[in-house]
């Protein structure tokens, strides 16, 4: 490949010290790793150190909810809400009742693809219209979805968790403008570079901002836009190091009691911090770092560390 992703180039530079040969599949999809005899595949960010089923277990978000709340440990509900257009779950209410249902409840939502990763496949709705957008998405591209109420999110953590040692605590900072009390939003974002539509289409639940009118509306000066309501990396948001104090302690011990409940040997457990304290969102069997190690040579060198020694545990568990 012309250009390396940083998963690729953090693999094949870990090989190349450790004395590993390696094959590449599916342009670096894959990874098949050999020494002394001993094989080991590496497959979108899975390392063989978790069984099968707990894989599996983590990638399903309303299976990860039930078995967290079962073992006491506060999570943001995932409900499991099946795609009735599929045989296997024909003869119920359709799914589209069902998230109407939901949503009379609950008022504002969040549905998700079961299985997505990355922030992708994940809706905000709040009325009939946004709830029908929503499934139209999402209902072509998957089985089953997740149903969540919507959560005001004050501040969202990911820790990484090997062999039972956290080994990686950051917070997620979403990026915004701040007003200077002149410019309407629009010409805010328009001089920022920033698209307007797709501003608009990340707004989420920021109802101010979700209607185009919004856009010649001069907010107060100093007020913080955020740019996406979603947390991820991979959407524009930036990883911060968590210093140690109170947080940090805290989140790595949800970190751990999630990695325990779910039986994992190597995750990235997801916290939130709403108005009501600390609450695991979700917990990777896929430890995905790529865009954490491309924020700086400091942050290459941690993401290198742990695969390193994901790397060594998994041919020392062959």
């Amino acid at each position: 490949m012309e250009k390396q992703r940083n998963f690729s180039k953090l693999i094949r530079g870990i090989a190349a010290e450790e004395g590993l040969s390696l094959l590449s599949l599916s342009d670096d999809w894959a990874f098949i790793l050999e020494k002394d005899g001993k094989r080991l595949p590496v497959v979108a960010h899975q390392f063989p150190l978790n069984p099968a089923s707990v894989s599996e277990l983590c990638r399903d978000k309303a299976l990860t909810y039930e078995v967290l709340e079962k073992a006491g440990i506060p999570a943001v509900p995932h409900i499991f809400l099946p795609n009735s257009a599929y045989q296997a779950y024909a003869g119920g209410p359709s799914t589209e009742d069902q998230a109407l249902q939901f949503l009379e409840i609950e008022r504002e939502i969040v549905l998700k693809d079961n299985y997505g990763t990355g922030g992708s496949r994940v809706y905000y709705a709040a009325d009939e219209e946004a709830l029908a957008a929503a499934l139209a998405e999402l209902l072509p591209k998957t089985t089953a979805l997740s149903l969540s109420p919507y959560v005001r999110i004050l501040d969202e953590y990911r820790a990484v968790v090997l062999e039972n040692a956290v080994r990686l605590v950051f917070s997620k900072e979403r990026a915004y403008l701040i007003a200077d009390g002149v410019r309407p939003l629009g010409a805010l974002l328009s001089d920022a570079g920033i698209d307007v539509g797709r501003f608009l289409s990340h707004s989420g639940p920021y109802a101010a901002y979700r209607d185009p009118e919004a856009l010649h509306t001069v907010p107060g000066k100093g007020t913080r836009i955020p740019l996406n309501w979603k947390h991820n990396l991979g959407q524009g948001a930036s990883a911060v190091l968590l210093e140690e104090g109170e947080t940090k302690e805290a989140v790595r011990a949800l970190a751990l009691s999630a990695s325990a409940a779910l039986g994992t040997r190597f995750s990235s457990v997801d916290v939130i911090r709403d108005e009501n304290g600390l609450r695991v969102l979700e917990v990777n069997a896929g430890v995905m770092m790529e865009h954490f190690a491309g924020q700086g040579p400091e942050f290459y060198r941690m993401a290198e560390e742990i695969y390193r020694d994901a790397l060594r545990l998994s041919f020392g568990s062959l």
